[in-house]
């Protein structure tokens, strides 16, 4: 579908040496990042709070959380790709190291997160309901 999709949305697709192809690359890319993450944590989400599950909750967070790293890649490529202006001579591309930064900063925030719900579970357990719509994600 990658393959289609930047065959018919990106000019020169083939040309990836060339910055502009790389951007639209990324950009696509993250955009269907963005768009695929967030329909599965819903579904996701969805089954984790008819169930209980915070394991599926979990999974439904990891998946929101890729789609905030598709989103911040997103950002950075935006920036990265700007042209050189009288405070940054040699371009934005550094931003780039900034946008991975904040993606790692998110995942330990998630995980720490995740970690005190999981004890939470622990201490103060509540049965896991099992239905259709569960079992199915």
């Amino acid at each position: 579908m990658i393959g289609w999709l930047t065959k018919h949305l990106i000019k020169n697709s083939e040309d990836v040496k060339n910055p502009e192809v790389r951007r639209m690359y990324g950009t696509l890319c993250s955009m269907m990042g963005i768009g695929l993450n967030v329909c599965l944590f819903l579904g996701k989400y969805l089954a984790g709070v008819l169930s209980g599950s915070i394991a599926v909750m979990a999974d439904a967070f990891n998946n929101l959380s890729d789609a905030g790293s598709s989103l911040i890649t997103l950002i950075g490529f935006k920036f990265a790709g700007m042209k050189p202006d009288k405070e940054h001579p040699f371009g934005h591309g550094r931003i780039e190291y900034l946008s991975g930064l904040a993606v790692a900063a998110a995942i330990v925030l998630m995980g720490f997160e995740l970690a005190k719900s999981s004890l939470e579970k622990i201490f103060h357990p509540t049965p896991v309901e099992a239905n259709l719509l569960s079992i199915e994600f």
